[in-house]
């Protein structure tokens, strides 16, 4: 029996090891081939010589250990062959590609003509945990290719989330430089709604230079329209403590949200940018953003907005505590670009169009000579814009528009502009402000019923026009004078 007993402990043991020592695959660029397929590599004595090898031991390895494995990278990729993982949709449960010893190396794309990760469904896959990548202490340059593509049938149970359809990719202690396409994010799934939580990219403690918008790679269904560093649908990318400096993005915007969520947490800086297109264009998409500085950058709009509606799980836009210091006009020397994806732009800072039951909470601070915030609101119904900081006043220009102002007009020195929208004031207003905005009308929320008029008698300083508060000479419809007037 005690015999037979130890049999069992050192099988156990053995096999203790085995599951242990299995849980690295090492990968090695820099060493000879020394095995013929790639189950025969991946220990520290026979490393694997491509990702892709590594990758497939990896997935080998998923069908019988249920722990963490890990793709351990030992020196750099230096360029002249592919540096891509190949397919890892068969891969279940949680890998971690890292260099060795947390001592960051660099991987070189030149060669990669794929993502360096790619989760495509290709086919049925049996997988009843979630699909986590974590790529940490790596330093990406000359990535014309995506680093983290998601395409498979995405979660549209908005209540609840499916493990099998859950996909995890996060960048942490990473470095980019001259990279083009970060984030993918498409489904095959073609739907209206999608749940954003289920699907997500996570950037953590990163520094980015010399990004640009991709002039080899298109967006789905356009030959025309590049991929931008960022391209969601129906899933969330997450940035934490990030830094981009000296990029152009001369023909993409830096966000493309279709459906999804967008957040910035615990400070986001941007240094020395020039962007064309607006920095998020978001169509159904939310976004959470908080504590981001814009230093010297040149920045027409930080996000135009579309298609949002009070049906939709991401109709709240939550922007907190961005700060913008020297940001420069439209660059039109270096940027032709004036649309994309059928979006067309304008000088104005926040754009929110064609929208149903929106809201937008807003603080921001602007260093310019007016210290004035461009705000353009077109064709939308129900929208609600607050404001957390009165530091900053904004110039509205409502089109079209049925808006709520949970803000002091007045008292920050705003003005609205305008044409045929109606306003509600939270707070007591003085009409001058409303002068040109030609055929609009204003109701307070204390009696939302009861059409504002204009003072019996105007005078300066209860009304800068005569009645009613809107004169045709002083009105102003189009874009391009709110803009001329107000831009940054």
């Amino acid at each position: 029996m005690i015999k037979k007993f130890n049999s069992i402990l050192l099988f156990f043991i053995y096999f203790t090891i085995l599951v242990v020592n299995c849980q690295d695959v090492f990968v090695n660029y820099n060493v000879p081939k020394n095995y013929s397929t790639f189950d025969e590599c991946g220990d520290w004595n026979i490393p694997c010589v491509s990702l892709e090898d590594a990758a497939k031991r990896a997935i080998l390895q998923s069908t019988v250990i249920s722990n963490q494995i890990n793709i351990t990278i030992v020196g750099n990729v230096d360029g002249t062959t592919s540096a891509s993982l190949g397919n890892l949709y068969k891969f279940c449960g949680t890998l971690q590609i890292r260099s060795y010893n947390n001592v960051a190396v660099t991987i070189d794309g030149s060669s990669s003509t794929t993502p360096f990760i790619n989760v495509e469904e290709d086919e049925v896959v049996s997988c009843s945990k979630q699909r986590k990548y974590l790529v940490r202490y790596l330093n990406f340059v000359n990535w014309e290719q995506t680093l983290a593509k998601i395409n498979i049938n995405q979660e549209t149970n908005l209540n609840s989330i499916d493990v099998s359809k859950s996909v995890g990719v996060s960048f942490m202690y990473v470095n980019l430089t001259s990279v083009s396409s970060i984030s993918f994010i498409y489904p095959k799934n073609i739907e209206y709604e999608y749940n954003p939580a289920a699907t997500i990219t996570t950037f953590s403690s990163i520094f980015a230079d010399k990004l640009k918008s991709s002039s080899t790679l298109f967006a789905p269904n356009s030959l025309t329209d590049n991929l931008p560093p960022i391209y969601i649908v129906g899933g969330t990318i997450t940035f934490y403590s990030t830094a981009i400096k000296d990029s152009n993005f001369t023909t993409t915007p830096f966000i493309y949200n279709l459906g999804g969520l967008s957040r910035f947490s615990s400070g986001g800086k941007f240094y020395n940018n020039v962007f064309c297109a607006p920095f998020e264009i978001s169509k159904r998409g939310g976004a959470f953003w908080s504590t981001m500085i814009f230093d010297n950058n040149k920045l027409s709009t930080l996000m135009h907005s579309t298609g949002v509606s009070n049906h939709s799980t991401n109709s709240l836009i939550n922007i907190n505590s961005v700060t913008f210091n020297e940001t420069n006009d439209f660059p039109s020397d270096i940027c032709s670009i004036y649309q994309y994806s059928g979006f067309y732009f304008f000088n104005s800072l926040m754009v929110v169009n064609d929208s149903i039951g929106a809201t937008m909470w807003i603080s921001m601070s602007l260093t310019s000579s007016s210290n004035q915030i461009p705000f353009t609101v077109i064709d939308s119904t129900d929208f609600t814009f607050s404001n957390y900081n009165f530091d900053s006043g904004f110039d509205f220009n409502i089109i079209n528009s049925d808006v709520y102002l949970n803000y002091p007009v007045g008292l920050s020195n705003s003005t609205i502009e305008g044409i045929n929208s109606i306003i509600k004031y939270s707070f007591n207003e003085d009409h001058g402000i409303a002068c040109a905005c030609s055929n609009c009308h204003f109701y307070s929320v204390f009696d939302p019923f009861v059409e504002i008029q204009c003072p019996i008698t105007p005078t300066p300083s209860t009304c800068m026009c005569s009645c009613p508060c809107a004169s045709s000479s002083s009105s102003s419809s189009s874009f391009s004078s709110f803009s001329s007037s107000s831009s940054l």
